[in-house]
């Protein structure tokens, strides 16, 4: 839902217990599948290059992946990473059409919970925080956004049929 985000990868060869060599070298090994693709491609990327992606697209964010003449939008699946000292070890890169619905979950974030609490006397939980959505790629939001205006007593209670009405967005 905002500007384009491209990504330049090469592709690799280089696989299994090989890829150590391509991290010491600053490389961050990558693959890319789904149903648009015939078969997955393994690629790498430059931590540099990566670092500025991962935190501008998150997992909502198509990301139009360059390598070489092809372009191929995907969506962050997963980011594993080192259990000690958090290096990105690998990702998954999810391959999408933009043309065809998916169902993906996002963040829904409650606005000023404490504030609105202490005015009205009360203290807000909030139970869930993610919210299955059906969209096409490029009209994934960042995250969804509740008002709490709507409660105005102690137990009342905020649903999906509350959450704002987006375009092209299904709950």
């Amino acid at each position: 839902m905002s500007d384009t985000i491209t990504l330049e990868m090469k592709k690799r060869d280089v696989t299994g217990k090989q890829v150590r060599q391509l991290r010491r070298e600053g490389f961050i090994p990558a693959v890319v599948y789904g149903p648009p693709r015939q078969d997955a491609l393994s690629v790498m990327v430059d931590w540099p290059t990566l670092r500025p992606v991962l935190l501008k697209a998150g997992g909502t964010e198509v990301v139009h992946i360059q390598v070489g003449s092809e372009n191929i939008p995907a969506l962050i699946h997963t980011v594993q990473r080192h259990p000690v000292r958090g290096d990105v070890l690998h990702i998954d890169f999810y391959a999408v059409d933009m043309n065809v619905t998916l169902h993906t979950s996002v963040h829904v974030v409650v606005t000023d919970t404490e504030e609105y609490g202490k005015k009205m006397g009360f203290e807000v939980v909030q139970d869930a925080t993610m919210v299955n959505i059906e969209t096409l790629p490029g009209n994934i939001p960042h995250q969804i956004e509740i008002e709490l205006s709507m409660l105005k007593k102690e137990g009342d209670v905020l649903t999906v049929a509350d959450l704002p009405k987006l375009d092209g967005i299904k709950y």
